[in-house]
């Protein structure tokens, strides 16, 4: 992605970047997949950090589970677009950004609470 995308989509952020302080891990929710896990959200996004790059422009159907999450189940469940995806420095780890696109009033709930 050019940089003068990248630096586009920073413009338009709409609300605010928080850090996650308990684990989250992700989940394809078609495929079982681990992806990695929340390294940060907002609003309406989230950034994921794993070993597997995802594809801009695609949207997923991510699983979320962590024990702070209240519930039996402790997981939940959004439907995502990636916006970015980005090969780390140390060549491992790929970080990606997605917008949110449906959520449940719980699911919100929780990760606001992360």
């Amino acid at each position: 992605m050019a940089i003068r995308t990248i630096k586009n989509l920073l413009q338009r952020r709409r609300s605010k970047r928080r850090l996650v302080s308990s684990y989250v891990g992700i989940y394809d929710l078609d495929s079982e997949e681990f992806i990695g896990h929340l390294t940060n959200r907002s609003r309406s996004g989230l950034m994921i950090t794993g070993t597997k790059a995802m594809e801009p422009r695609q949207t997923y159907h991510l699983r979320m589970q962590s024990d702070s999450f209240d519930g039996p189940q402790n997981l939940h469940t959004v439907e995502a677009r990636c916006l970015w995806a980005r090969q780390e420095s140390n060549d491992e780890f790929f970080t990606s950004g997605f917008q949110i696109d449906k959520a449940n009033q719980q699911t919100k709930k929780q990760l606001e609470a992360c």
